[in-house]
């Protein structure tokens, strides 16, 4: 209901031009109040804690318009229909609103209308808003490695309001506070404060940093008298040996064909992981390997293995070597048969030389380690 030095009712009929002096939207009566006619009056007073809206086909002409609201209840003003304002006019001096939410409204005539420490829901024109400044506080984020998970940003803001985060780019996500890495690379983020009825939004403020790409690991597959190096990583791979790095070689599978201590690294956007350990390849010895006579089988293996050999002259060194050159199985074999089982559970997966030395001979031949 709205109340004025007469009794209008709860709405003043439509399509009626109506001359007051003084209108009062306050007291002990309804909180909102719909103004469906077009006035004018002396002065408008609109009480803290009231909603009033206006027809989208009146106007509201006035001397002196006083909407005085307070943090706790501000005067919430606006057009009855959503998308069209509604329309208030002073002809002049400066109306002075405190704690305002506006929506769908104009002001319009001579006057200054200022709306401070209030809030612009949309579709508002004329009103000039003017609240308390505030700052955002968003200190450096140290770079993460990618496995890092979750973990809490830490922005806060000179009013004491919550501070709101997007994560401008880069793979991660942001609910709340929480910050979750979703893999490698740059990543940007936003802390913003949009204000309430009592400070204007922030300035936002933004951070980069890195998720740093795991140390990638090499595997090694013969193919031929070739190797193929595979990358743990499935992105930003730089493929190198002991004359730098290797031009072009960005896959994450590459084809070692000369011999050489090859290793790997990942740059994902400038964030550079550790680098592999170095795999040695030897190619020189390959055609000496597949045409030495050596039978394993089963081959790839998943851990015990039957090898056939040639016949022997005496006593007989057998070792299985790593890509590495490293000595990883040894035992010493007799001629008396040319057919041994080894157990190999513990070896780990990979590719190796498997080398028999008898006097002035040697056997090699591969296994592959499943």
């Amino acid at each position: 209901m709205c109340s004025s030095n007469f009794s209008p009712g709860s709405q003043f009929g439509e399509n009626i031009s109506i001359v007051l002096n003084d209108l009062n939207i306050g007291g002990s009566l309804s909180d909102e109040c719909l103004i469906n006619t077009s006035l004018t009056l002396g002065t408008l007073s609109i009480d803290a804690g009231k909603t009033v809206e206006i027809w989208l086909t009146s106007e509201i002409t006035v001397d002196e318009l006083i909407v005085i609201g307070t943090s706790d209840n501000p005067i919430a003003l606006s057009g009855s229909s959503e998308g069209s304002q509604g329309v208030i006019s002073q002809a002049s001096g400066t109306v002075n609103g405190e704690f305002l939410e506006l929506k769908d409204i104009s002001a319009i005539g001579g006057a200054t209308f200022y709306a401070n420490n209030s809030l612009d829901l949309g579709n508002v024109s004329g009103w000039i808003f003017s609240g308390q400044s505030q700052t955002i506080t968003f200190d450096p984020i140290a770079d993460v490695m990618e496995d890092v998970g979750t973990f809490a940003l830490g922005a806060s803001s000179s009013s004491g309001l919550s501070v709101e985060y997007q994560v401008v780019a880069g793979p991660a996500t942001v609910v709340g506070n929480e910050l979750t890495i979703t893999g490698p690379g740059p990543i940007e983020i936003q802390a913003s404060q949009p204000g309430n009825i009592e400070y204007n939004p922030a300035p936002s403020v933004s951070v980069d940093f890195c998720s740093i790409p795991l140390q990638p690991s090499i595997t090694i597959t013969p193919d031929g008298e070739e190797f193929i190096l595979s990358s743990s990583s499935s992105v930003g791979n730089v493929w190198s040996n002991e004359d730098g790095v290797i031009t072009g070689a960005t896959e994450p599978t590459f084809i070692a064909n000369t011999d050489g201590i090859y290793t790997v690294q990942v740059d994902v956007g400038g964030c550079v992981s550790a680098v592999s350990e170095g795999v040695e390849i030897i190619i020189s010895n390959m055609t000496e390997i597949h045409d030495s006579g050596l039978n394993i089988f089963p081959n790839p293996s998943h851990g015990d293995v039957q090898i056939e050999i040639p016949e022997l002259i005496g006593t007989a060194q057998l070792t299985i070597l790593n890509m590495k050159g490293q000595v990883v199985y040894f035992q010493t074999i007799n001629g008396q048969t040319n057919s041994y089982l080894l157990q190999l559970n513990d070896l780990t997966s990979g590719t190796y030389v498997v080398a028999i030395q008898d006097g002035p001979q040697t056997y090699r031949t591969l296994l592959v380690r499943e």
